[in-house]
């Protein structure tokens, strides 16, 4: 592996190159060794409590299929032009964070959290009317994803479960098949009420895996849930488009995570129940902005894969 190191602001990424030639036909034939990139890794470790494993693979994060669908949209990045990427394995909660795991988490740790970080539900305010928190002894919303906290939040919530907040790359790449480019979890169907949570189909957040009309829909090749719709949810990349210079590289990028700190906003995935089933498509790269606690994102957490 070679590391490649960009501006200061930018943490460093690795990368390894895959390059092709042509015989004397003109026809294209990979470099001997670059097919290893291409071939799946299955993890070495078991996966923790509510996670599973995604073995590692080649792929390529954004869809030519999108390009100029988010032009005049302030709230996403076109998701071009494609960046080749390989994943080692990893772990990814097959639910979005739960109100009962953060109870848990909060109930040993009270101080995990800072005030700002995690909002409680306010009838009286309309911009947390539907936060799903009401509190470390309420169980009441406990089958609910986690919404109302911080990017800072999240990842602490992640950091003290022993993970972090997923990657763009390990999101993406988990949410579409490992390669397989699904536009949506369950394949290439366009969505509609029955695959998944969105604005005109559901007023609010549902339990965390209810997604669908029994028939699997929402769930990924590896058995992901609630990758499409419900919440939107947070990853650790900045928010900025795939020309810049923390994604480009003239090879394949491996494991990377653009992170920019000049750069207030991070990227989230997924549609939600307060977005248009437009913005359903999995490689639709959306605001998220850091310190809003906003009761249509919430997160899952991704764990690096180890004996």
């Amino acid at each position: 592996l070679n590391p490649v190191r960009s501006n200061a602001a930018f943490i460093v990424v690795q990368s390894r190159t895959v390059a092709t030639s042509s015989d004397s036909e003109g026809a294209a034939s990979v470099i001997v060794g670059s097919a290893a990139l291409t071939r799946a890794t299955a993890c070495a470790g078991a996966s923790p409590d509510g996670a599973v494993c995604v073995p590692g693979g080649f792929t390529h994060l954004g869809d030519a299929s999108l390009v100029g669908l988010t032009d005049g949209f302030a709230i996403a990045h076109d998701p071009n032009p494609l960046v080749p990427v390989r994943l080692s394995p990893f772990h990814l909660d097959a639910t979005e964070l739960t109100v009962g795991r953060a109870r848990a988490l909060l109930a040993a740790r009270p101080d995990l959290l800072d005030a700002d970080d995690l909002i409680e539900r306010d009838p009286a305010n309309d911009l947390f009317d539907g936060c799903t928190w009401i509190g470390v002894e309420d169980a009441e919303n406990d089958a609910l994803p986690l919404s109302c906290v911080s990017f800072e939040g999240a990842r602490r919530l992640c950091q003290a479960l022993g993970g972090d907040l997923p990657s763009e790359a390990r999101w993406e790449f988990a949410a579409r098949g490992r390669g397989q480019q699904r536009p949506f979890a369950w394949g290439a169907d366009l969505p509609s009420c029955c695959h998944g949570r969105f604005k005109g189909c559901v007023a609010g957040p549902s339990p965390v895996g209810t997604s669908g009309c029994g028939d699997g829909s929402d769930t990924s090749l590896d058995g992901i849930t609630d990758l499409t719709g419900n919440l939107a949810e947070l990853t650790l990349d900045s928010y900025v488009g795939y020309e810049a210079a923390c994604w480009k590289h003239a090879g394949v990028l491996v494991d990377p995570v653009c992170a920019d700190a000049s750069v207030e906003s991070n990227t989230m995935r997924g549609a939600d129940f307060n977005t248009s089933s437009v913005f359903a498509h999995l490689a639709i790269r959306r605001q998220g902005l850091n310190g809003a606690t906003l009761d249509y994102i919430g997160f899952r957490c991704a764990y690096d894969d180890s004996l």
